[in-house]
């Protein structure tokens, strides 16, 4: 069932744990970009034979196909990394081969390089995907986490690796006083609903986190992973 839905999240890590968090998110992302590159030069190579003696040969459309196949443990050019990514990861491969061929004078393939996949630096301050992005602001220490609207953003944008590395590091983190944050976000039915019923365009929070929360609840990350599925009565 289609659903409209969009969140965001604004985090302030404590000073101690600053260093520590941004690395533990780049260095994932980093293994991510390597998973990614590997997959990338096996797409590549099954596409050069697909395209060859086509005019007019759809990148996107044969990578989508032919991504899938990867996933099948008969297929004998299977990676199995790729078994580990979300379908937005995956997509992003593709969409990396067909960026970089629309670069190209006559549209050819080009072969993937640590370029598409960058290792990031210390200095990095902002991680996107597909439909997500995460920025960290240094002179502050807030995290900021933005899924726009789009029909199940919110479930895509966590099953990424960005999602899921972001939620459980923030498990990890240990708040202190004056850190901490929250998600908050709508869908179109409550949004609907909350018109007719005459509340407004009013958001509702999926998740928080600080020195408040009872560390006895189950893991954070997955509270917040089920919240965009709880509505009130009138949201149904």
């Amino acid at each position: 069932m289609a659903r409209n839905e969009w969140e965001k999240g604004e985090f302030t890590i404590p000073s101690a744990e600053w260093a520590g968090f941004k690395a533990k998110i780049r260095d994932e992302m980093n293994e991510l970009h390597t998973r990614q590159l590997e997959i990338a030069k096996q797409l590549y190579d099954r596409l050069v034979v697909l395209a060859k003696g086509q005019k007019n040969f759809d990148i996107n459309y044969a990578g989508f196909e032919e991504i899938e196949k990867l996933r099948l443990p008969e297929n004998p050019w299977a990676v199995k990394p790729n078994r580990n990514l979300s379908r937005q990861d995956e997509l992003t491969v593709v969409w990396a081969l067909s960026e970089y061929c629309q670069k190209t004078k006559k549209r050819r393939l080009v072969r993937p390089t640590q370029k598409m996949f960058p290792k990031l630096g210390n200095n990095v301050t902002e991680f996107s995907n597909i439909n997500c992005s995460l920025t960290f602001d240094n002179a502050t220490k807030k995290v900021y986490w933005d899924v726009p609207e789009n029909n199940h953003a919110c479930d895509d944008a966590r099953d990424t690796a960005l999602g899921k590395i972001l939620f459980k590091a923030l498990d990890g983190v240990k708040w202190t006083r004056g850190s901490g944050g929250r998600v908050w976000g709508s869908d179109e039915y409550r949004d609907d609903a909350n018109r007719e019923y005459g509340y407004g365009d009013n958001s509702y929070e999926k998740g928080s986190w600080g020195p408040k929360e009872d560390k006895s609840t189950p893991s954070k990350a997955a509270q917040a992973t089920r919240a965009y599925n709880i509505y009130n009565t009138f949201g149904k």
